[in-house]
């Protein structure tokens, strides 16, 4: 067999693959963005779980109050000064819950951890300091720290049903997804209108486990409890994305742009929704939208630029694939897709280039591409890329019949 031949023959294997995985890209893309380890789930949830979990911590208002002169003028101190002026006014363990109490409510949280520290070394059993303390801890990330608080707060009080609804959270942003559907569900059979999203979060892990169908009753649950509450109907549209089911998603989308119209992610995950569909142009509103709410929202640049390439404006889709990566420099699926606006714009180096981007930021399907089925030597460019334009027809033909 002659060089050309064999060329000729990588040229199309490389088509063929590449327009499969290509084709599917978008939708793999979108089963990761609802991954429930996802930064942008976790980021997403946990504006209204500080304040539900806020409602759980007991600013005493009435006694700060009628500390308020005291209190400011300690707080005005210094970090060592005001410790040495908070240690002179009590002893008492409950004054320094609500000494972190009011720290907290000024988002102090170092601070706020030190006197819930404080109050527990006075009274080893107090379990609204451990309660309180795992609440800012799960405020810092902290995670693990904040599993062993909830884990104490319950071992003290075992019929609190709140602490197993935090200690379920912090399970759930760990991919503990059995732990917290235990917990979760413990909370609900003891309180079972607990206002700290139990069923989302149990329906959460249930589809980190691949139980849609569980975790569609939950989320319907977590609804009729609170039809007003805009997270519930993201929350389940993103799993009727995962389940292609997008039609539904799109209504759920609606509705939580409904119930609060000036959320950047909800005009985008419709989008992405409206791509899954075909309905560029849609899409493409919905982008534009995310946008204009949110200048730096790189998945709305991506989702549009997807678009674009769907209905063959390679231009404009480099353009919002550059915006993409120009704000989120690792942003692996960006480099994949501006690498098929080059390909079709026949510019096969740089098509070359952002899959071998792609494939150092991570990408499974760029890795590939570029281990097993990318030349060594790029000589013979010229007539490879032939070969690859020779199958772009298909290439497009694939990506526009994913529906």
């Amino acid at each position: 067999m002659d060089t050309g031949t064999i060329i000729g023959i990588l040229g199309i294997i490389i088509g063929i693959l590449f327009g499969i995985i290509i084709g599917y890209h978008f939708y793999i893309r979108t089963r990761k963005d609802i991954r429930i380890s996802e930064d942008s789930i976790i980021n997403k949830l946990a504006t209204p779980l500080i304040e539900l979990a806020t409602h759980l911590i007991d600013i005493n208002k009435e006694e700060y109050n009628k500390n308020d002169i005291k209190f400011k003028e300690i707080a005005a101190l210094d970090e060592n000064e005001r410790d040495k002026q908070y240690n002179k006014l009590t002893g008492n363990a409950s004054d320094y819950l609500t000494f972190g109490n009011v720290e907290y409510a000024k988002q102090s949280y170092q601070i706020a951890i030190e006197f819930y520290t404080k109050a527990i070394k006075i009274d080893p059993n107090y379990s609204d300091a451990y309660k309180n303390r795992g609440i800012v801890y799960y405020i810092q990330k902290k995670y693990d720290e904040a599993i062993k608080n909830f884990t104490k707060t319950i071992e003290l009080n075992p019929n609190y049903a709140d602490a197993y609804s935090l200690r379920g959270i912090n399970y759930m942003i760990q991919g503990k997804y059995e732990e917290s559907i235990k917990d979760c569900t413990t909370a609900i059979e003891l309180n079972p209108t607990s206002i700290l999203l139990t069923y989302a979060i149990r329906g959460l892990a249930y589809a980190g486990q691949d139980k849609y169908d569980d975790a569609i009753k939950d989320l319907n649950k977590a609804i009729e409890l609170d039809s007003k509450f805009a997270i519930h109907y993201y929350l389940r549209g993103i799993i009727y994305c995962y389940r292609n089911n997008n039609n539904e998603a799109i209504k759920d989308f609606t509705k939580t742009i409904e119930l609060n119209p000036n959320d950047a992610i909800y005009y985008g995950s419709r989008g992405r929704a409206y791509c899954e569909i075909g309905n560029y142009k849609e899409a493409i509103n919905d982008c534009n939208k995310a946008i204009e709410l949110d200048s730096n929202y790189s998945d709305a640049y991506f989702c549009r630029g997807f678009a674009y390439n769907n209905k063959d404006k390679y231009d404009e889709a480099i353009k919002d694939f550059n915006k993409a990566i120009e704000l989120n420099p690792n942003f692996a699926d960006a480099y994949c897709s501006r690498g098929l606006a080059y390909c079709k714009l026949k510019k096969y180096e740089l098509f070359i280039n952002d899959l071998k981007k792609a494939a150092d930021l991570g990408s499974s399907i760029a890795r590939g591409i570029v281990k097993d089925y990318f030349p060594k030597d790029y000589k013979n460019k010229e007539d490879w890329g032939e070969n690859i334009l020779s199958i772009s027809a298909l290439l497009s033909k694939h990506m526009k019949g994913h529906k």
